[in-house]
């Protein structure tokens, strides 16, 4: 399932794009799962501000 998309701008990458992205979405109680490029301290602190649970794979 897919809850919302943002295109990345050129020379970028996913690490702005995922805190804007989850901005726009609820993820409150929710599983939040990302693959190794979203392991930044500060992706996860805003999941969790949103009070929402993150797994990484790393």
């Amino acid at each position: 399932m897919t809850l919302g998309q943002i295109k990345v701008e050129d020379h970028s990458n996913e690490i702005t794009a995922i805190p804007a992205l989850l901005e726009l979405i609820d993820i409150k109680g929710a599983i939040v799962t990302i693959d190794a490029m979203g392991t930044q301290t500060e992706i996860v602190r805003l999941i969790r501000a949103k009070k929402a649970d993150a797994r990484l794979d790393t």
